[in-house]
């Protein structure tokens, strides 16, 4: 073998060996990156923002984060109540898919009762249910997730809402699949 075909080898082993290390692989399509799902995810880890994070048989992706100041109830055009958090602060509207990942008998349970917010300060968003605070989502119309069932295969997609307080910083959304187990998703 000719010394260029040696170094040609060497290349393309090395190559792959960096592909292999750093989650990116190669293909006819060009580099494509792998990326696992993370099933720890804690407060000092969370999951990266729109990286699914896995517990059992469902995975929860954070799509999407959109800050309001206050919601606007209107009836016949006529502004009937302005909801707005306590104090000084404002709320976070959360785009979640929600998969069950099981096989297509396994039947999962969602609520947004397992969602909240825990920022810097160590304040948990909502105080109470946070069911309760998701229906006001239907006064800026919208997909609203709420609770219910789904078997494997499907995925569900909506938002949720959660009062913050304006001078907590660092947001995660605090996810609770069962009493007492958490995950964390970054919202930035």
């Amino acid at each position: 073998m000719t010394k260029k075909v040696i170094l040609a080898w060497i290349g393309i082993i090395c190559l792959l060996i960096i592909s292999f290390f750093s989650g990116v692989i190669l293909s006819e399509k060009g580099f494509i990156s792998i990326t696992t799902p993370n099933t720890e995810a804690s407060r000092m880890n969370p999951a990266p923002f729109g990286n699914p994070v896995i517990y059992k048989n469902r995975e929860v992706t954070v799509l999407g984060v959109e800050k309001m100041e206050q919601i606007v109830a209107r009836e016949d055009g006529e502004v009937i109540h302005r909801y707005m958090p306590d104090g000084k602060g404002y709320y976070l509207i959360i785009t979640l898919q929600i998969r069950n990942i099981g096989s297509p008998d396994d039947v999962r349970y969602y609520s947004t009762r397992e969602f909240k917010i825990v920022g810097s300060k160590g304040k948990i968003y909502p105080l109470g249910d946070p069911l309760e605070v998701d229906r006001n989502l239907k006064f800026i119309g919208g997909n609203e997730l709420f609770e219910g069932e789904f078997y494997g295969g499907y995925t569900k997609t909506g938002r949720i809402l959660r009062p913050v307080d304006a001078d907590d910083s660092n947001l995660l959304l605090r996810w609770e699949p069962e009493e007492g187990i958490f995950r964390y998703l970054s919202l930035d």
